[in-house]
């Protein structure tokens, strides 16, 4: 992989971060020279239709949504045999799972991301993108961000009936 360009713009030049569903890749922007990181897709997924819808969703949210603590998509498309990928701006250049797991990250930063994260993740729930209600009795919900004393969404789940 390292050498190839994808999109025809980004050159690949290390792995960074492997996964099951998608590789992280270190790339040069042709264009500007900048560092990238781009996300593809593992090939062998592909005929996989729920990975590569999941990946196919994560495009199109992250591109829509700008949010100070998520990756902001710069590019996407697909391979020429039709990987999907992403390209994100350089922001870390080690996971911050290897910082806690070793035990390197003071615990001050630690939570300092984790509530980041947190917000993250309020947002998007407030936004319907999750609900464990939702997704747990495949129910429409309602999300409502102003629960009492908290600032994290609450749901309220309505059974969605069919009408003849």
């Amino acid at each position: 992989m390292v050498g190839h360009v994808i999109g025809e713009r980004y050159e690949i030049t290390e792995l960074m971060i492997p996964g099951r569903l998608s590789d992280f890749w270190s790339a040069k922007d042709l264009k500007d020279g900048s560092a990238v990181a781009v996300k593809l897709m593992n090939s062998d997924l592909l005929l996989d239709r729920v990975s590569l819808a999941r990946f196919e969703r994560e495009i199109k949210l992250l591109s829509e949504w700008k949010h100070p603590n998520l990756l902001r998509v710069i590019d996407s498309g697909r391979t020429e045999a039709g990987v999907p990928w992403l390209a994100t701006r350089v922001t870390r250049v080690r996971p911050l799972y290897d910082e806690i797991a070793d035990q390197s990250a003071p615990v001050k930063v630690v939570a300092r991301v984790a509530a980041q994260i947190a917000r993250v993740l309020a947002g998007a729930h407030a936004r319907g993108h999750i609900c464990a209600k939702r997704r747990a009795t495949r129910s429409r919900s309602r999300c409502s961000t102003s629960a009492p004393s908290m600032s994290t969404p609450t749901c309220s789940t309505k059974t969605k009936t069919r009408s003849r």
